[in-house]
């Protein structure tokens, strides 16, 4: 039996156990009700960059009920409840994990309501009261897209499309302030446009357009908590970074690489988001059609994976990223080419860095190559067209034999530098990363790479661009 005098402090007891489980609930668990919807199956997807995954899904049964439960927590961010006939929904997950929902088929964003969920009610409260601007505005577009410029009329309906974005800003604000740490806000505050600083001025009076340009590059992230990795599992960071590496940002491989550096540097302190951002501009790095691009690959796989920085990839990922980036580094723009010796048509060696010309082309390709053979005439077309005396071209036969090569060069008179080299004798496979051809890379008089893998059609342009950055 307890003693009276204990009791209180048993009671105590229980009452700190009881709130210590509930706020230690593990897991999920999302109970749906949408009337006329029936016998089917529902799906339960999250946002992540520029995708969605499915992460549960539920059988939907005659009454229209259907439930998503799990024993371990979701990750926080912006979810959807797919249905059929391609409809679905967003949710938000935070906090709250647990908890109800209700709607009508006929009317499912109209007529949802939650309970258990305070930020989605906030959620769907906001977009109910954002829906009339927002359809206003699109019927204003319309109008004003018929109207020619300049003309008073199209003055007056941009300005009531001004008008109703200040409202619809106002609002944004508004919820901001009333929910400043939920998700939502966070992505609200992201998609806030970033106006461009006043520019710093030089010593001489003169705008500092260089340390603007370095200014807005961290202020256009002013809005972004880059240490809450909910923004992932939401379209907007993706959708930000896109922008950044596509609009803000110079689109010159150096300029890209200190963007990315003064990116990186600030997600430090949140694994997830600095590991996606290095994915990102990595990936990038790999698909961009910029020439030189390669420069960021290996400054990005120096810096960020062969340093260790990297924690995410596999011993075998990062061998290869480490053999890659070790290949392409002598190959970068600005690099003296690696030399190689190879056999001329008289079975005589020469070497590439022994040719003298203000502009040279190493050309490798194979006369047996059905590329090659569209490419070559083009690059013929171009060098007979220039002079001859500032540009030479080596061309180096890859595979074919000897006797093939010299009938190909004989028939279709390729009066330029032939050389030869058919088992790799000179390494210029490995020396040149070659896994294909045709490959043009263009070299200065000191055979320094001054622009690689472009197009016959591209090199008369490209060299004047030089000759008129170099004077």
């Amino acid at each position: 039996m307890i003693s009276r005098r204990f009791l209180p402090l048993v009671l105590l007891v229980i009452i700190s156990i009881s709130c210590f489980c509930s706020f230690a609930k593990e897991g999920y668990h999302i109970k749906v009700n949408i009337n006329g919807l029936k016998d089917t199956t529902s799906i339960l997807a999250y946002y992540y960059g520029n995708n969605q995954y499915i992460k549960d899904t539920a059988y939907v049964d005659s009454k229209g009920f259907f439930e998503f439960k799990g024993d371990s927590t979701l990750g926080k961010g912006m979810y959807m409840i797919v249905l059929p006939g391609q409809q679905y929904f967003d949710i938000i997950i935070d906090n709250d994990q647990f908890f109800e929902i209700n709607s009508e088929l006929k009317d499912i964003s109209g007529k949802l309501t939650f309970k258990g969920s305070a930020e989605n009610s906030s959620f769907y409260e906001y977009l109910r009261t954002l829906k009339p601007f927002s359809d206003n505005i699109s019927e204003l577009r319309k109008i004003m897209n018929e109207l020619e410029l300049g003309t008073e009329r199209r003055e007056s309906v941009l300005k009531q499309i001004k008008d109703i974005e200040d409202k619809v800003h106002s609002l944004q604000q508004d919820f901001i302030k009333q929910n400043p740490n939920g998700l939502f806000s966070a992505v609200l505050k992201a998609q806030q446009i970033v106006p461009v600083p006043e520019p710093p001025m030089k010593a001489d009076g003169t705008p500092d357009r260089e340390l603007l340009y370095y200014l807005f590059l961290d202020e256009y992230w002013k809005n972004v908590d880059l240490k809450d990795e909910r923004l992932l599992r939401t379209p907007i960071f993706h959708q930000k970074l896109n922008q950044f590496f596509s609009s803000v940002a110079i689109q010159i491989p150096d300029s890209i690489i200190t963007a990315a550096d003064r990116l990186i540097n600030k997600t430090r302190g949140n694994d997830e988001i600095f590991k996606y951002v290095v994915w990102f501009v990595m990936n990038l790095s790999e698909r961009s059609n910029i020439m030189g691009m390669d420069a960021l690959f290996v400054h990005m796989a120096e810096k960020y994976y062969m340093s260790g920085d990297a924690f995410w990839v596999s011993e075998e990922q990062l061998d290869r990223i480490s053999k890659r980036a070790i290949a392409q580094k002598p190959l970068l723009i600005g690099a003296v080419a690696p030399d190689i010796t190879v056999f001329t048509p008289e079975r005589k060696t020469i070497s590439l860095h022994e040719i003298e010309s203000k502009y040279l082309v190493l050309y490798f390709w194979d006369s047996d190559c059905s590329h090659c053979k569209k490419v070559t005439p083009k690059l013929k077309d171009v060098y007979n067209k220039m002079n001859n005396n500032e540009l030479k071209v080596f061309a180096v036969n890859t595979e074919a034999s000897r006797e093939d090569w010299l009938n190909y060069v004989e028939k279709n008179n390729l009066n330029w530098i032939n050389v030869h080299d058919p088992v790799n004798t000179s390494g210029f496979r490995e020396k040149y990363d070659l896994f294909a051809v045709p490959i043009i890379y263009v070299l200065d008089k000191d055979k320094k790479i001054i622009a690689k893998k472009i197009n016959p059609e591209q090199l008369e342009e490209l060299i004047s661009h030089y000759e008129r950055m170099n004077k």
